[in-house]
């Protein structure tokens, strides 16, 4: 399942969706329109994740790009169990706090300062599956220091 970034929707995955069917993977969107960055999302991707796994017996690959990399990995530490891998990309999990250029774009949706500061602050901790974070020293919306994950046997 590949999940849009902040503002965006499927269409701006489906080239990374076709590339990922034509390597032979059964490839779903997250079909919710444009990411408008609610946390109501967790609640139907899972959903949505769970119908894919129970559709395939096996469990799922989350991909993420930006603030769908966040959701994605937030799913996986809920349900390890359904999870085969996370791949992150762009995704400022380890400092969501940290400036950027899309926290003010954030804010004229929602207010990241009044979502739950104890969720906000374990965002960080890693997710209990193989997980790997991609990123650019060049990205110009995110620093790429808040979208590295600590490297050990689970995470690269």
């Amino acid at each position: 399942m590949v999940v849009p970034g902040f503002l965006t929707n499927d269409f701006f995955t489906r080239l990374l969706r076709q590339f990922l069917r034509k390597s032979g993977y059964a490839v779903y969107g997250w079909n919710q329109g444009i990411n408008l960055g609610n946390l109501e999302n967790l609640k139907t991707l899972t959903e949505r994740m769970h119908a894919i796994q129970l559709q395939h017996q096996q469990k799922v690959a989350l991909v993420g790009w930006s603030l769908g990399g966040i959701y994605v990995r937030e799913i996986a530490k809920q349900h390890p169990e359904m999870v085969q891998q996370v791949i992150t990309m762009g995704s400022p999990f380890a400092a969501p706090e940290a400036p950027n250029y899309a926290v003010w774009v954030f804010n004229l949706f929602s207010n990241f300062d009044e979502i739950d500061k104890a969720w906000r602050d374990q965002l960080p901790v890693p997710a209990p599956v193989r997980t790997t974070a991609l990123y650019s020293t060049r990205d110009g919306i995110v620093p790429w220091q808040a979208c590295l994950e600590k490297e050990d046997e689970l995470h690269h």
